[in-house]
This record gives C-alpha cells, structure tokens and sequence, in this order.
C-alpha cells in the first residue's frame, strides 16, 4: 500500500470511529429495542415476515423525519441555505446509521436473537453499515473488501467484527459524502429539499430493512440446520 493510500485507509478509519461511537451514544438502549423487537413479533401472532414489514415501515418513516429536518433549514434564505447543503451531512449520516442500526437491532430481536449481548449489538451495527453501503452504492461492500461469502460474518469473533465495522463504515463515509454532494442542490432548494430528504431517506432505510431482514432470515436457517 502506498503512503497516500495508507494515509487515506487511516483517515477513513479514524473517521468511522467518530461516526461508530456518536451512533453508540444515540441508539436506544438494547433493553427497550429487544423488548420491541419481541413485541412486534407476538402482536403478529409469531409471524416474523409480518412483524419485520411493520418495523421496517416504522423505522423508514422514522428516517423520513430525519430527512426532512435535515433539509428544513433551507427554509431560511442565506445561512439556512448553506446548513442545509452542508453543515447538515456529517450528522445526517450519524442520525441515519442510528435508525438502521436500531433498526436492524429491532430486526435480529425478533428473528431471535438477543440484542442485549454486546455481540449482537455489533452485528446488528455492521449489518446496518453493509446495508446502508449497498443502498447508496449498488455494489457489495463486502466483496469490494474481498470477503465472498456474507455468511461467515455471522462466525466471526467480536475482534473481527469490530475491524469489519470499522472498515465499512470508513466506505459508507466516502461513498455518502459522495452521494450528499449530488444530493446538496436538491436539498438548498426550500420546501423541495425537505420533500427529497425525507422520500430519499425513507426508500434508502426500507432497503436497508428488506436486506437486513433477507439476511437474519437466511442466519436463522442456518443456525437451525446447524442445530
């Protein structure tokens, strides 16, 4: 790796620890989330596919909000204008990668699997950041990082999955940023940019939630064939 390129691998993850540990200061306490996630699953009669749709549709409207007000302060000529093109995208992300992470915390509590353990926890976080990469991007993250099967992940030891987190999330930085500066003009636009904030936020969070859930699901099955 050359000196550049070393520097700019360093600079992503010094990056993705700052966004990782505001997210981990923001997201709800795993209590309430694995209580929710179980209580969406026996409102539905045990039906799981059911109960992921509903948390999937609370949390991408959840998201739209988000855009939204993200967007809002262009309402403001001049200085609102510039916040809302700018100022706003570093905490946009965090606030966005705190709902998927919820999320997909909400997600794995009612495929299962118990989201009080801190392992759970950095899984559901890595699922959310692969998601939200897939989403931006359309490619898999995972491969770009030379990883080709999505279910070994679930095998990896707490250690691996932090340095896997970190390294996503360093790509969803980048690739975000990209994606922000196309979208910034759109948002400047008063009235117009909350529309394209919360529409964009909320089709982004829902594939997020299908690809969590098509992921959890097919862990499900594999735990129950290893069984």
């Amino acid at each position: 790796m050359t000196a550049a390129a070393n520097d700019q691998a360093q600079y992503e993850e010094n990056n993705a620890k700052r966004v990782i540990s505001a997210v981990e200061m923001l997201i709800d306490s795993p209590e309430s989330l694995y209580r929710r996630g179980w209580e969406q699953r026996q409102t539905h009669n045990g039906d799981v596919e059911a109960a992921c749709q509903a948390i999937v549709s609370q949390q991408s409207n959840l998201s739209a909000i988000v855009g939204a007000i993200t967007a809002a302060p262009a309402i403001i000529p001049g200085p609102g204008t510039a916040m809302a093109a700018l100022g706003g995208m570093l905490g946009e992300v965090i606030l966005l990668l705190k709902l998927e992470t919820e999320l997909c915390m909400l997600l794995s509590a009612a495929h299962g699997f118990d989201v009080r353990l801190p392992h759970e926890r950095q899984l559901a976080m890595l699922l959310a950041s692969i998601g939200t990469f897939q989403s931006q991007h359309g490619d898999d993250v995972l491969l770009a990082l030379g990883i080709t099967s999505a279910e070994a992940i679930w095998n990896y030891a707490p250690r691996e999955v932090s340095k896997l987190l970190l390294r996503v999330v360093g790509r969803v930085l980048v690739v975000g940023a990209a994606r922000n500066g196309a979208k910034a003009l759109l948002l400047a636009a008063p009235f117009v940019g909350m529309g394209v904030g919360a529409g964009m936020n909320k089709v982004l969070t829902a594939r997020v939630g299908k690809r969590a859930h098509a992921a959890l699901a097919m862990r499900g099955r594999a735990a129950a064939g290893a069984g």
